[in-house]
């Protein structure tokens, strides 16, 4: 008899670890890296107002910038370290890899296009040029482009999660 009990345990124990992760799991995992996504947002949002500032300001220095810039580039930094440091979810890391290599191009982003703006900007009016004017615009539409397409590569990989996963996002 006690050999049923412990069977029926054992079944029952089974098949409660086989379940898989809640929705309510994979809604705050994917939560987490929205989260982090966020804080990434806000700072290169920052840097794209610093350079509206620039313009409007009577006495234009590049300080706002670079430190907007600097501030972006350390919370990318940040960010990669925190969702690299995420345990993986469901024993897979496919949505951590997928918001890596949106981090990834968002730091390519500041060391390239933001960079060599940021570098336009503190040339002296007497030295800004047309060509210059142009060149900030196909950097400025270079990294829109990126953006939007490593933000949407993001979101198919979160498609695929919310459907794998039962979850509806907001």
């Amino acid at each position: 008899m006690k050999s049923k009990y412990f069977l029926l345990l054992l079944v029952i124990v089974g098949l409660l670890s086989s379940c898989g992760p809640t929705p309510e799991e994979a809604a705050a995992y994917n939560d987490s890296i929205v989260t982090v996504q966020l804080e990434i947002d806000v700072k290169i949002n920052a840097l794209i107002e610093s350079y509206h500032n620039y313009i409007d300001e009577d006495i234009q220095t590049t300080e706002g910038i670079e430190k907007a810039y600097n501030d972006a580039m350390a919370q990318v930094d940040k960010s990669i370290q925190t969702v690299a440091g995420m345990e993986n979810f469901a024993e897979s890391s496919e949505l951590k890899d997928d918001a890596t290599k949106l981090f990834g191009t968002y730091k390519s982003l500041l060391e390239n296009e933001y960079k060599e703006m940021m570098q336009l900007y503190a040339l002296p009016d007497s030295s800004y040029t047309q060509e210059h004017d142009e060149k900030w615009e196909n950097l400025n539409s270079s990294s829109i482009s990126k953006t939007k397409e490593a933000i949407e590569l993001f979101v198919k990989a979160q498609q695929k999660f919310v459907t794998k996963y039962k979850l509806a996002l907001k």
